[in-house]
C-alpha cells in the first residue's frame, strides 16, 4: 500500500487509508523518505516530495500520507481505518544552508508530483542566490561604514561651509571676501582631495602657490575658507580626518612674496 501511495498521480483518487500501515515507519529523521543529511554551507539538500490528501467522505484537514508521524494527527481528526481520502496535491520541500550554516526549509504545492520537485528544487537555488546577494550588500554595507565617507571631498566642505551658522554671523564684506577667494581654491587638486587625504605639506605647497599668484591678502583669505572646510571634516566622524592640517601651516604663506609687495607699495606710495 505504501509504495502505491507513494506514486500516486491522480489529483482526485479515493483511496483506503490504513492507519496501521502509517505507523510502520520511517526513520524519524526523514521527510517524505529523504534523509536529512547535515548540509554544508551555501548548499541546498534533496528535495522531499509528500502526499497531501483529506477524507472523501465528513469533516476533516490535510494530512501527509503516507509519513507515520502523522498517522497521530489524522487518528485525532476521526479517520479510521479503512476510511477513504481524496488526493488534493502534492507538496515539495527543500532545507537550504546559508553562508553562517544555518539551515531554511521552503515548500512548494503543486497538482504533481513531478512539478512539486522542480519548483521546489527551483525555489531551494533562488533562496540560495538571494542569501548570497544578502551576504554581498551586507559586507559592502559593512566595508562602506568602516571606509567612512569616500566621496566628499574639500571643494564639497567649501561650500557646506558657507551655509552655516558661523559664517552667517560674519560682516557681509568679511563673506564677500571669503567666497572670492574660494575661487583661488576650485579646480586644484586640493579642491579634488579628501579631507582624509589633506596633509601639512599639501597645505604648504597651495599655499605658497597661491600666494605667489594671487598675492598675500587672498591667500590669507583662501587660507580662511580653507580652514572652515576642514573643521567640518575635524568634526565629523565619518570624514576620518584627526586634525586640520590648514592650523599647523599657518606660517606656510612666503615671507619672500609678503616682502616683496609691501616693498611695491612703499614705492607707490
Amino acid at each position: 500500500m505504501r509504495s502505491v501511495l507513494n506514486n500516486l498521480s491522480s489529483a482526485r483518487s479515493l483511496h483506503a487509508l490504513n492507519l496501521q500501515t502509517l505507523s510502520n515507519g520511517r526513520p524519524a529523521d526523514t521527510v517524505g523518505g529523504v534523509a536529512r543529511l547535515p548540509l554544508a554551507p551555501q548548499t541546498a539538500g534533496t528535495v522531499a516530495v509528500v502526499l497531501l490528501a483529506r477524507p472523501a467522505d465528513g469533516p476533516g484537514g490535510e494530512i501527509v500520507v503516507p509519513d507515520e508521524i502523522y498517522a497521530s494527527a489524522a487518528a485525532r481528526r476521526g479517520w479510521r481505518l479503512g476510511d477513504t481520502f481524496e488526493v488534493t496535491r502534492w507538496r515539495g520541500l527543500v532545507r537550504v544552508a546559508d553562508a553562517e550554516g544555518k539551515v531554511h526549509m521552503t515548500r512548494r504545492w503543486t497538482k504533481s508530483k513531478a512539478s512539486a520537485v522542480a519548483q521546489t528544487r527551483e525555489a531551494g537555488f533562488e533562496l540560495l542566490a538571494q542569501f548570497e546577494r544578502d551576504r554581498v550588500a551586507a559586507a559592502k554595507a559593512s566595508s562602506g561604514k568602516a571606509a567612512g565617507d569616500t566621496t566628499t571631498t574639500v571643494w564639497d566642505l567649501i561650500g557646506q561651509s558657507f551655509l552655516t551658522p558661523g559664517f552667517a554671523k560674519l560682516a557681509p564684506k568679511r563673506q564677500q571676501d571669503y567666497r572670492y577667494a574660494s575661487r583661488l581654491i576650485t579646480g586644484t587638486p586640493l579642491a579634488a582631495m579628501q579631507p582624509r587625504d589633506v596633509d601639512v605639506a599639501a597645505v604648504r605647497r597651495f599655499m605658497h602657490k597661491c600666494a605667489t599668484e594671487h598675492g598675500t591678502g587672498g591667500a590669507k583669505h583662501a587660507r580662511a575658507v580653507l580652514s572652515r572646510a576642514m573643521n567640518l571634516a575635524v568634526e565629523s566622524t565619518d570624514m576620518r580626518t584627526p586634525f586640520n592640517p590648514v592650523l599647523i601651516a599657518r606660517d606656510a604663506i612666503p615671507a619672500v612674496t609678503e616682502n616683496r609687495r609691501t616693498r611695491s607699495r612703499t614705492s607707490v606710495g
